[in-house]
């Protein structure tokens, strides 16, 4: 089934955009903590994965004579859903990887649309909670919508979809500007917290050098792995924790023959499931 939004007489400055499936529970809370955000001059574009509970109901019930509103309902993955949900706009400055499950801190969303560029030489903005709980559940990024169309928008896979995107952006020559806030977002998602966000810098290693091997079978060079720690860090001391570590999960994963069996342990993907992502054709290579 499709629906979509009436067409507005007038172009939006902004979008908003959301791939969701099956988040009933929390998505009502999520749109309408949006809701400010994108008051007069923006768009929000809802990419429902074909949900099998109250989800569809709850974008229904948020957009009633609310005409900022387009959605699509149709089963793809998480990258195909993210680029459905950018071509149902029309803003030249578009917010990706907003998430179902988070209710947004007032005005963050807005601050980074309102400081955006719109030409394809613009930088891109990626937004971090110093003190989220889960700060990579609840970051996002805000791009030029030329940026996006030059890079060719997310790998159209269901795994590290916003990694094969910055990565992309990475070596077509896009800047990027990161807005570190207090808060971005509370995660209404009920998970355990992550290793990264709670451990100290220097008792986290396990974690980051697991993460920088994963970065490394993606290819990820070093160098690249270490601006994406620039983009993201919340602290210095994490930082250059990381920046030390992944120097050592780069070194055992050149050392280790390039295995892939390490992703077995407790990082939420299988090496098949990393051997799949490498196998689309638009996925980026290493020059």
């Amino acid at each position: 089934m499709t629906s979509e939004g009436d067409a507005r007489s007038d172009r939006p400055r902004f979008a908003l955009t959301m791939t969701v499936r099956n988040n009933a529970a929390t998505i009502g809370r999520s749109l309408e903590s949006l809701r400010p955000e994108i008051d007069g001059d923006g768009e929000l574009a809802v990419v429902d994965a074909a949900s099998t509970d109250g989800t569809v109901a709850e974008i229904e019930r948020f957009r009633s004579g609310f005409d900022r509103v387009r959605y699509l309902s149709q089963p793809c993955n998480r990258g195909q859903g993210r680029n459905l949900a950018v071509r149902l706009t029309t803003a030249p400055v578009v917010a990706t990887q907003l998430d179902a499950d988070n209710v947004y801190t007032p005005g963050v969303v807005r601050d980074a649309l309102r400081a955006a560029g719109t030409t394809d030489r613009d930088p891109a903005i990626i937004v971090v909670g110093r003190d989220d709980a889960n700060p990579s559940s609840t970051r996002f990024f805000v791009w030029p919508r030329a940026v996006l169309e030059r890079v060719g928008g997310f790998p159209e896979t269901q795994h590290a979809e916003e990694l094969g995107l910055v990565l992309r952006a990475f070596r077509s020559g896009v800047r990027f500007e990161r807005r570190l806030v207090p808060t971005v977002a509370e995660d209404l998602h009920a998970r355990e917290p992550t290793h990264g966000a709670y451990a100290k810098p220097w008792r986290r290693g396990r974690t980051t050098i697991r993460a920088a091997r994963k970065f490394a079978l993606l290819g990820f060079s070093y160098g690249e792995f270490v601006r994406y720690l620039t983009m993201t860090r919340r602290s210095a001391p994490r930082y250059l924790a990381g920046v030390v570590l992944a120097a050592l999960g780069y070194t055992i994963f050149v050392a280790s023959g390039r295995s892939d069996s390490f992703l077995r342990g407790g990082t939420g993907e299988t090496a098949e499931d990393i051997a799949a992502v490498l196998a689309n054709p638009d996925w980026p290579r290493r020059r």
